[in-house]
């Protein structure tokens, strides 16, 4: 099974709230097309605005523990002091496969439907970024527990024993 490792919020986003576009700048290889992935969440954090700008941000607090992990976040996302220690949200696992998917598709962002120019809002999904390669995913299984692993750029194989846990977790497929 092949890995592709991202910074969270975005791996827990495929995960949890219905992530179904991944957006990068390299054309997904062919042979990939109807592979089942490992979606591999780096150690690395996207502290820019994106976590808060997510597409659907009625659902984004289903990623912490409780409100008021929430609601701290919140203010550390916007610059505001924080009371008391802000914890990663144990939904967000660093160094780890959180969940498998299939690549059902790749296509540019010019040649998203409806959306000749590549502006939004005739994008394929409210997760894709104009002049991007989107990696269409389908069948997104969260693993109910993350399995620790190092991390590569682009697809990487993931190793033998990681492999073995995460497909464990993984039902057959009917």
């Amino acid at each position: 099974m092949r890995a592709l490792s991202l910074w969270q919020p975005w791996a827990g986003c495929i995960a949890w709230l219905g992530k179904d576009v991944e957006n990068r700048s390299w054309r997904c290889p062919a042979n990939v097309i109807g592979e089942q992935i490992a979606i591999h969440a780096a150690r690395r954090v996207d502290k820019g605005r994106g976590l808060l700008a997510v597409p659907c941000p009625e659902r984004w607090p289903e990623l912490f523990a409780s409100r008021a992990e929430w609601d701290a976040w919140r203010a550390h996302g916007s610059h505001r002091r924080a009371s008391g220690d802000v914890n990663w949200p144990a939904r967000l696992p660093l160094g780890a496969v959180q969940a498998a998917a299939t690549i059902a598709s790749c296509h540019h962002s010019d040649e998203c439907p409806g959306n000749p120019r590549a502006c939004p809002p005739g994008l394929c999904s409210p997760w894709a970024a104009p002049c991007e390669w989107h990696w269409q995913l389908a069948g997104v299984r969260p693993l109910a527990q993350p399995v620790p692993c190092q991390g590569r750029q682009g697809l990487w194989p993931l190793p033998g024993p990681v492999e073995a846990q995460v497909r464990a977790q993984l039902p057959e497929a009917a």
